[in-house]
Order: C-alpha cells, then structure tokens, then sequence
C-alpha cells in the first residue's frame, strides 16, 4: 500500500543524495511516472503532485517529512518555497486525512455535474459582471476568482447549499475560506474543473 508520506521523504532523500538538484528530481519524476501508473487514489497522487513541485522550487533543502508531521512553517521555510504552494500541500493533506472534507468535496463535485447547465449559466454572468468592471481579464479570471463564484448565493442556490444542514453550510464556508480551491478542484476533479471552465469561454 502507498503512503504519500513514505513516498515523499524517500523523494526528498534522493533530490539530497543526488549530485544535483535538478539531477535529483529528474530522478524523482522518473521514478513517479512508474509509482503514479500503479496508484488510483487521485488525493493521493495529488499530494505527491505538489510534495514534488515543493522540491523542485525550493532555494534549499525542504524539511518535507517535518512538514507533512507537523506542518509547522519557519521562517525560512517560508521564504524558501513560494508559500501558495505550502499552503497548497496543506490544503491537500488536510482533506486526505479528514473524512469529512474529503466526503463534501466528493459530494460537491457531483453536485457539479448534474448541475452543469445551470452552474455554467450562472458562473459566465459572474464573470461577464467582472470582465465589464475591469478588474480582470477573460484569461485569468476563471482560474483565479473561481473561489469567489463558488461563493455567490446564486451559485449556493444551484449546488444546495442554501437549503444544507448547519454543518454542510460550515463545511461550505471553511472550504471557500480556506482552501486554494481552483488549484484543488482542477487537481483532484481535472475533467470537471476542464468543462466548467471550457463552458465560460463558449
């Protein structure tokens, strides 16, 4: 059974052990082309994702097995990775490891896809109002106020938020204010965020 932890650390030994850094993570991604083919879990692979990508930009060594522990952060630690890709890796875990996120995010994306019709609908005027404001461009406005579409009462409405239990409304509300949410749906529902946002560029 693969542990994203185990995988993780032995990585970080081998971009360490190597004669170079960027000799060490091509090792690295080599080796995850083989252990990503064996593995379905997508959270998991998902984790590894970014545990790599953490290596990779990193000025120095990346303590990855006390961050995955404890996911404590010095300060040099946050200087030396860019601290969205932390906080990426700690969304991630986080919802790997609670049963509850992990099961809302499930459900959400489901409720995604039944209602993509609407949801498309809904989220192509929040982004036409934002365009015509002049805050941003059609390019990047998706990718980076899809948190803030799902957080428009329109977009509740559609998903069943609003008719939710006091505890799903909370999830909800942690989940958009918390997490990266773009980066984690477009990572663990690839297919899903694609036609969400293919649909809002018809």
């Amino acid at each position: 059974m693969f542990s994203y932890k185990d995988i993780l650390v032995n990585y970080a030994a081998m971009v360490n052990d190597a004669a170079s850094k960027e000799v060490g993570i091509k090792e690295v991604k080599t080796d995850w082309v083989e252990k990503k083919a064996q593995i379905d879990d997508i959270y998991l692979t998902s984790i590894v994702d970014v545990g790599i990508e953490v290596l990779e930009k990193s000025r120095t060594s990346f303590d990855i097995k006390g961050f995955l522990e404890y996911k404590g952060l010095s300060e040099s630690d946050a200087y030396n990775v860019p601290f969205d890709l932390v906080y990426l890796l700690w969304n991630l875990t986080d919802a790997y490891n609670n049963s509850s996120m992990k099961a809302f995010l499930e459900d959400i994306a489901s409720r995604m896809q039944k209602n993509m019709t609407s949801l498309s609908t809904t989220m192509r005027e929040l982004q036409n109002d934002y365009n015509e404001s002049g805050k941003g461009s059609k390019e990047d406005c998706f990718d980076s106020n899809f948190k803030f579409y799902l957080s428009d009462a329109r977009v509740k409405h559609i998903l069943g938020i609003d008719g939710s239990s006091e505890v799903e409304k909370e999830l909800w509300s942690f989940f958009n204010a918390c997490y990266d949410v773009g980066r984690v749906m477009s990572l663990l529902y690839p297919n899903l965020y694609k036609t969400i946002k293919k649909s809002l560029e018809n």
